[in-house]
């Protein structure tokens, strides 16, 4: 008698090469995604960071002279209240100064920022690849721009020679396209980020 043997097909399960390949090509495009959103993302909160610091410290500052806070200025053998105030100062924009900013006191009472001026903790740096990129007045970019609080009722002076009654600073970052944020004061004081 002649047996004919059954042969069952085994099926096994698994993944051919086309399905394995097209899994990892869709996890590398999902995560290239991502990774560029983050990066895009990073910037945005480094804007909004360095931003929100500048409005804190010109608060800060203003603070300083409403509450008539006592400054060792140099030859004076007592601390004191500076004559001319508190303030901030945004040096003129170029590659090499548009980084940073400096809180100072106007130990002279000049009404204006010179080398002499006490520093207040000296500059302040902003985060990496975020820069000031306008601050008007003044219209010429290559002056420098300050805010100066005087106490002790603050009268907020903007560039002693200028009579504007606003000045706003423009933070960008490198990335392309570059987005942008906007620290703006007033002559009765207030200080808002829109």
């Amino acid at each position: 008698m002649i047996t004919l043997f059954k042969i069952k097909k085994i099926s096994q399960k698994g993944f051919t090469l086309i399905e394995l390949l097209t899994s990892i090509a869709v996890v590398i495009i999902l995560s290239a995604i991502v990774f560029a959103n983050y990066r895009s993302g990073e910037r945005q909160y480094a804007l909004q960071r360095s931003t929100h610091k500048l409005a804190q410290d010109i608060r800060r500052i203003q603070e300083m002279a409403t509450s008539t806070r006592e400054f060792k200025c140099s030859g004076y053998p007592n601390p004191i209240i500076p004559p001319g105030g508190y303030g901030v100062y945004f040096p003129n924009l170029s590659p090499t100064t548009n980084n940073y900013y400096i809180l100072f006191a106007d130990c002279n009472g000049d009404s204006d920022y010179d080398s002499g001026e006490q520093l207040l903790g000296g500059t302040v740096n902003l985060e990496k690849g975020i820069t000031i990129s306008s601050h008007v007045p003044p219209a010429n970019q290559s002056q420098a721009a300050w805010v100066l609080f005087t106490p002790p009722d603050p009268t907020t002076i903007f560039n002693k020679d200028n009579n504007n009654s606003t000045l706003t600073i423009t933070l960008t970052t490198s990335s392309n396209p570059p987005k942008t944020k906007e620290v703006k004061m007033n002559t009765s004081g207030l200080i808002e980020v829109p």
